[in-house]
This record gives structure tokens, sequence and C-alpha cells, in this order.
């Protein structure tokens, strides 16, 4: 038999008046009446149903733990594309600030042949022009630089340019 029966414990739910009952079976041989599980408002758990919700919350903490690593190695590669990219900005800002420089050098002159409107409109233009121009090499030298070659592309693309005498940092 059981140390303590189903009729025990009903009796003692009757005296707890609705209030329910949590009951822990750590013995092995069970000590308690499993029909116990049966009564309304009582909870019986045992060593077995203690180790499947310990397996089940270490299957959670696993897969957790594996998406929480997949996450982080992500975001390290993020990381190192975009630090890899701080190493061809010099070069971009170096191109950049060339593009502009003959810009307005070049509409300085023609500034006194245009009136005021045409003289926006042109610096408009000119500058959408460039930011066009510009974008797909700038985009190219930083994927360059995350896959390790960008070292090589920003050196040629300040001789290119005549950027030599821009440091790499």
């Amino acid at each position: 038999g059981h140390v303590l029966s189903r009729e025990a414990v009903a009796a003692a739910l009757r005296a707890r008046k609705g209030r329910p009952l949590l009951l822990l079976d750590l013995a092995v041989p069970r000590d308690l009446d499993p029909a116990i599980n049966e009564l309304e408002g009582c909870f019986l758990y045992d060593v077995d149903d203690l180790e499947a919700v310990v397996a089940e919350t270490i299957s959670g903490r696993r897969s957790e733990a594996a998406r929480a690593e997949r996450l982080v190695a992500e975001e390290a590669d993020r990381f190192r594309e975009w630090q890899a990219a701080l190493d061809v900005v010099p070069t971009i800002a170096s191109l950049r600030a060339l593009v502009e420089e003959i810009r307005d050098s070049e509409l300085a002159r023609a500034g006194g042949r245009l009136s005021d409107k045409e003289r926006r409109h042109v610096e408009s233009v000119t500058s959408q022009i460039l930011a066009k121009l510009l974008h797909l090499p700038t985009i190219r030298l930083k994927e360059a630089a995350a896959a390790a070659d960008g070292v090589v592309y920003a050196d040629v693309v300040r001789h290119l340019f005549g950027l030599e005498e821009e440091r790499r940092r």
C-alpha cells in the first residue's frame, strides 16, 4: 500500500475548503497513491514528472543557446564588416572632396555667366550627378574592405584619382 491514500487526501481537500493542494512524491517506490491525481484541486507530481519538466527546460535552453550563438556570430560578422569598411572611409572622403572641389571650381568659372536661379539649378543637378556617380564605387569599396581586399581597391582609387598623399588608417 501507499503511505498516503486517495481517501486521506480527499478528506484533507475538504478541510481546505476549495484551496488547491500540490503534492510531490519524491520516494522510490512511490509513497502516494497515483489515484490522488484524479481529485479535483489536487496536483500530484512524482520524480518522473519532474524529470520530464527538467528535460523540457534543458531542451528549451539548448535551443535558445544555439539561437543566441547564431545571433552573436551574425552580429560579430556585421561588426567586422563595418569595422573593415572604416579603413576605406578616408579614401571615399578624399574622392568626394576632390570631385566637389572640381565641381565648385567649374561653377565658379561659369558663375558670372549664370543668373542666381540658373546657378542654383546647375548646382543642384551637378550635385545629384556626382552623388549618383560616386554611389556605386563607394558601395564597392566598402564591400571590398569587408572581403579583405579593400586596401588594394582603396590604393587603386587613390592612384587613379591622384589621392596618393592620403594616408591609410
